[in-house]
């Protein structure tokens, strides 16, 4: 059984809630947005018997951020990823990797995700910073922490919307929710089933 968390402000955050100078370097012309704008969704996640390691190769292998979404959508491969078992823990940093499209219910194209990973530490983080169709800026950080009798997996994201779907803020952000919500769960659910079992 997995408990969610109330995690801590995103690391990647300045203390007025914009991301830091070194992600907004990746992001020309919105370094004067106000802190308002910037939209934050954080998630974490105890997985109990969890060994950080498969944790990490999981959530950084584009199989298992499938099977996290499964069934509700998939994404495409982008083009720097394309290989037998492409990784975000091989690809180089600060380098776009090519656009991946994310295709609802498998199959209908609804957003893409221009996917950079700016920052890395093998094992236990990476941070993505994207463009996509609905955000001006999409900045994933992920976390996976040993923790007694398991590990924590923590998303922090921080988000700004294009301007024409800022009304709709308070949608886009449940959908986040639910998302990761739903991601977490099916982490949860995998790990579970390869948490060792105590003998009786």
């Amino acid at each position: 059984m997995s408990d969610t968390l109330d995690s801590a402000p995103a690391a990647q955050e300045a203390k007025d809630g914009r991301p830091p100078v070194s992600v907004l370097a990746y992001f020309p012309g919105l370094e004067h947005t106000k802190a308002s704008r910037w939209q934050h969704v954080d998630r974490s996640t105890f997985l109990p018997g969890a060994d950080p390691a498969q944790v990490w190769e999981a959530a950084t292998r584009l199989e298992g951020i499938n099977a996290e979404l499964a069934p509700v959508m998939r994404m495409t491969v982008p083009q720097l990823m394309r290989g037998n078992k492409p990784s975000l823990a091989d690809v180089p940093l600060g380098v776009p990797l090519g656009r991946s499209w994310i295709l609802l219910g498998r199959l209908l194209p609804y957003d893409y995700d221009d996917v950079t990973i700016a920052e890395r530490e093998e094992g236990r983080r990476f941070l993505e910073v994207s463009r996509m169709s609905s955000a001006q800026a999409w900045i994933h950080e992920r976390v996976i922490e040993p923790h007694s009798g398991g590990a924590v997996l923590t998303d922090r994201l921080t988000y700004l919307l294009k301007p024409h779907l800022r009304p709709m803020t308070p949608l886009y952000r449940r959908t986040v929710q639910q998302l990761f919500a739903h991601r977490h769960r099916r982490v949860a659910r995998r790990f579970a089933r390869l948490a060792p079992r105590p003998f009786v």
